[in-house]
């Protein structure tokens, strides 16, 4: 091992030094190679558009070739217009140009419309992971680099002090001097190690003025102690750990600089004595642009530029009139005035760092693929990691926040938007709440009972801005509705740009601080204030006396799905796109009319398809929302659940024989069936009886309804609803109950799929906890776990059937459209009450229940079921080493056509239904992936979706995108 470190050593000292042997060659050649007029050129970046302007085109040749600048700046335009610029612009340069931009938060800032942005550094600087901005500085070179900018004007080290500050704010990384150059520091090291060179500013400390220099000249009037230990403390940190440029702002400090209103950029004071000495810095020097007014207003063209190079910078950027800058200079260098040898030693050191960002090996930019290849998946990963760390609460009296009790009643208000948003939508995924827009003619609102009622009253603020004069955007009507309510109501206020408006709001319950507003942020906030992920963001900004910067209060995760990018999940996105093909697929194969598909990953729903549509007609289209007949899997979401907890609280024993919970069944073949081995398929059962077909006159041929069992309306006589105006006589159940005592017995012990045990859990379950199978369902688990679709007999419970796709046109027992109406014959004659099937669900509710199962049990802060009972029920039977209790498993062998992919670790548990679905859950990779749909429509003998394998073939995408990554 150590002669391994060694030779790596010997190595890396080597390449090091063959670099710094090809980087002295290479500037040596280069400045060897240049005239005067070329050499002066290289002082300047120009300004330049990402746009086909002809004119403007010309103006930029004219720069290039008549006054040889040494770099451009790009502002407005698109990615591909300016690649496409930057390639001709390149060409025609004689020297390497530097392409520089604004990219503060990347390529978005100026290129607003196919340009990626990250978030604003006040944002980022409530994150205690810099890791993390690292992580953004290597991603936001990538994005620059792609399009061929070598150059970043970032990251901003100001320390933004004042609140009122006009143009820094949320620029910032915050007022504390710590977190802003800790920060800054990642940032810039992010940048560099890609080659990217980063430019500290705005020097000496743009943070507590209130003044925007694009417009006048700030002053900055502290003294020198207080500059030392504030203003300049990030750029001597980044001095010493060198950063490649530094930009001066125009400021008038007094303290450092004497002269009457000269600007910080004219000042040699600041930049050769403060900057260059004082702090030993020797990278490049870069001017704010010359063309804002604090200074263009100020000074002439020419000599502005003239005094800011005497003053000590290196680039002079953006100046308002370049030729008249460049032929100003030139005169002074022919007539001794300024040192040919000083501007020598500049061009060495532009030169220098213009091999640093490998201009020495210069490429043509591709721009296909180029939008895709700068808002890469693993952006909007990083992005999206960015944001859930930066949430920040920082007020919560009676530790509401998360909410675990969805049981709760909840009402949510958007201020400063017109419409309902995101945030509102992205609540209603966990809890019924009704949603409002506020306007000052929001009269029914102010006056609303539902306010009066509720629970928890949750406000959220957009479009905010950070002027403290006009209440950062905010109405007087607005303050005071919200002042007012808080005094009565539990209000939980959600801010979604400037932090420092919750200073208006000192009666609120809760206060958590969001930064920006987006779509993405405004959904991961509302995901997190019900527990999907840790709350550890810190204040970036002091709030007064009670909120001081770094303060954050810190709430664990309560484990509920949220939404995710698959590439923040291990996963790729391009493999599980290929998923819609499939879905596709079934529908062109006439394999199901439509369906959904929901695919889960460490807690986090990566993937939800919803397709087609609940019939071949193409009228009613699958949403989020339809409800389908989950057959089966009724089995895992509803019997397994009511065993697991009454088996946990020892209400039940699977041990004992079903017997001794069902006297009838002694003196019969079943009298010793032990409900363990039933559970488990190997108690010899037989697979399926057709009850159905004893109350049918010629059942497989004419199939008529006998009116000796089956009624219209319903009465005492006939009550059990088995389909639209079909009601069953009401004794049947004990004929069928009847019936499965009586039935056949397989003689050995052996795996043999049986419905039959689960006839047996609704009254099971009432005479080991006096609570109806449906209401223990109910009480104990659904509506704990916040699941308002899934349940029995969906058209008693209040979901209309437009939602529910129907499952089949039944020519041979019911003779209708069965919709809303279990399809199982058997379930439907335990009035679509078993435990066997009868469960309508949509696929997010089914993937609840898979996840609180991986999470051992716990979900959204209570514990439905011990680690134990996971175990015991989850975990492959060893006697036949087939199943697990109650679910399914994948063969131990590898088989040919297998109903779960072979992919899927053995571990794997779940279960398929007959029209048409499956849930699986994998406790390795902590996945979940779930298939509905209605094969069986409108003819359920017909089996393409597993003749043709199309959802194993989906879930051999789920592993293949884990392997991709």
């Amino acid at each position: 091992m150590r002669i391994a470190f060694i030779l790596f050593l010997s190595i890396s000292n080597y390449l090091f030094a063959q670099n710094l042997v090809e980087k002295d060659e290479w500037v040596k050649n280069r400045f060897n190679s240049l005239s005067l007029d070329e050499k002066i050129g290289q002082l300047f970046i120009a300004r330049a558009y990402g746009k086909d302007d002809t004119d403007h085109i010309k103006s930029i040749e004219d720069l290039i070739k008549n006054y040889y600048v040494g770099g451009l700046c790009f502002f407005q335009g698109n990615a591909e217009t300016q690649a496409k610029l930057t390639n001709y612009y390149q060409e025609i340069s004689k020297t390497p140009l530097f392409i520089s931009m604004d990219a503060e938060w990347s390529l978005g800032m100026r290129l607003k419309s196919d340009g990626f942005s990250y978030p604003k550094q006040l944002c980022l600087g409530a994150i205690r992971d810099n890791s993390l901005i690292y992580e953004m500085g290597r991603d936001v070179a990538s994005q620059l680099k792609r399009i061929g900018v070598n150059l970043n004007f970032a990251p901003v080290v100001d320390i933004n002090s004042n609140p009122d500050n006009p143009v820094i704010n949320e620029r910032s990384f915050g007022d504390n001097r710590i977190n802003v150059v800790s920060k800054s520091y990642a940032y810039m090291k992010g940048l560099q190690d890609e080659h990217v060179l980063a430019c500290a500013k705005h020097f000496p400390g743009h943070g507590d003025t209130d003044k925007d220099s694009h417009y006048e000249l700030p002053v900055l009037n502290h003294n020198r102690s207080r500059l030392d230990s504030i203003e300049l403390f990030p750029f001597r940190i980044l001095a010493e750990k060198k950063v490649d440029a530094v930009m001066v702002a125009h400021l008038q400090v007094p303290t450092l600089e004497k002269t009457n209103d000269l600007p910080s950029t004219l000042s040699s004071s600041i930049i050769t004595d403060l900057l260059k000495d004082q702090m030993k810095y020797n990278g490049l020097i870069i001017t704010d642009a010359l063309e804002m007014k604090a200074v263009a207003n100020k000074f002439p063209a020419g000599e502005l530029e003239v005094m800011c190079y005497k003053a000590g910078v290196d680039i002079l950027l953006l100046s308002e009139n370049l030729p008249a800058a460049f032929l100003k200079l030139k005169q002074l260098f022919l007539n001794g005035e300024l040192s040919i040898t000083e501007l020598d030693s500049k061009v060495q050191k532009i030169l220098s760092y213009k091999f640093d960002a490998q201009l020495n090996q210069l490429n043509k930019i591709e721009t296909s693929r180029l939008i895709k290849d700068i808002n890469t998946y693993n952006s909007f990963s990083l992005k999206e990691k960015l944001y859930r760390n930066s949430i920040t609460l920082v007020k919560d009296k009676k530790k509401d926040i998360p909410f675990r009790d969805l049981e709760h009643s909840f009402v949510s208000i958007c201020i400063g938007t017109d419409k309902i948003t995101s945030f509102q939508s992205r609540l209603i995924k966990y809890i019924e709440v009704p949603s409002f827009v506020y306007s000052e003619q929001s009269i029914n609102l102010k006056n609303n009972p539902i306010l009066r009622d509720a629970d928890h009253i949750i406000i959220s603020l957009h479009q905010l801005n950070f002027k403290s004069a006009n209440n950062y955007g905010l109405s007087n009507d607005q303050i005071e509705f919200i002042n007012k309510l808080s005094k009565k109501r539990k209000v939980h206020l959600v801010v979604f740009g400037s932090p420092y408006v919750i200073q208006l709001f000192p009666e609120v319950s809760s206060a958590l601080l969001a930064y920006e507003n987006n779509d993405i942020i405004q959904n991961i906030t509302a995901e997190m204030m019900f527990g999907t992920d840790p709350i550890s963001g810190t204040l970036p900004i002091s709030l007064g006396k009670n909120y001081q910067s770094g303060y954050g209060i810190r709430r664990p995760s309560l484990f509920r799905l949220g939404y995710s990018f698959p590439e923040s999940q291990g996963m790729n996105s391009d493999t599980l796109n290929g998923i819609i093909d499939i879905a596709q697929q079934i529908i062109e194969s006439k394999s199901a009319p439509g369906g959904q598909i929901l695919i889960a990953r460490n807690n986090k729903i990566v993937f939800e398809h919803s397709f087609g549509f609940q019939k071949y007609d193409s009228l009613q289209k699958v949403t989020e929302s339809t409800i389908y007949d989950i057959a089966s899997l009724t089995k895992i979401v509803a019997s397994a659940p009511c065993i697991m907890q009454l088996d946990d609280n020892n209400s039940l024993s699977i041990g004992k024989n079903l017997s001794y919970y069902f006297p009838d069944l002694k003196d019969s073949n079943k009298e010793f069936i032990k409900i363990r081995d039933a559970l488990l398929h190997q108690a010899g059962l037989v697979s399926w009886i057709p009850y159905y077909k004893s109350t049918l006159i010629s059942p497989d041929t004419l199939n008529i309804i006998n009116t000796n069992f089956y009624r219209e309306t319903p009465s005492d006589s006939f009550n059990i609803p088995v389909a639209d105006k079909m009601y069953l006589r009401s004794d049947y159940k004990d004929t069928i109950l009847a019936v499965i005592k009586n039935s056949k017995l397989h003689e050995s012990k052996k795996y043999l799929y049986s419905d039959l045990i689960f006839y047996f859990i609704p009254e099971l379950v009432r005479k080991t906890s006096h609570l109806e199978f449906e209401t223990f369902l109910a009480k104990k688990v659904y509506r704990r776990l916040g699941l308002r679709n899934m349940n029995f007999t969906p058209l008693q419970n209040g979901i209309g059937i437009e939602r529910i796709a129907p499952t089949e046109v039944d020519t041979y027992f019911r003779h209708q459209e069965l919709r809303g109406y279990v399809h199982d014959m058997g379930a439907a004659m335990f009035g679509g009450i078993s435990g066997h099937a009868g469960i309508f669900s949509n696929a997010e509710d089914i993937a609840v229940i898979l996840q609180c199962f991986l999470n051992f049990g716990n979900y959204g802060g209570y514990e439905y079921f011990s680690n134990d009972m996971i175990k015991k029920y989850t975990r492959r039977d060893k006697e036949l080493n087939r199943r697990a209790l109650i679910f399914d498993m994948p063969e131990v062998a590898q088989i040919d056509n297998p109903y779960i992919s072979n992919l899927a670790p053995k571990s794997t548990f779940g279960h398929t239904g007959f029209t048409g679905t499956c849930a699986w859950a994998d406790p390795e990779n902590n996945i979940v992936y779930i298939f509905l749909s209605n094969r069986t429509y409108p003819d359920s003998s017909i089996n393409l979706l597993h003749k043709l394998r199309f959802r194993v073939k989906i879930q051999d995408l789920i592993y293949k995108s884990l392997s991709v990554i």
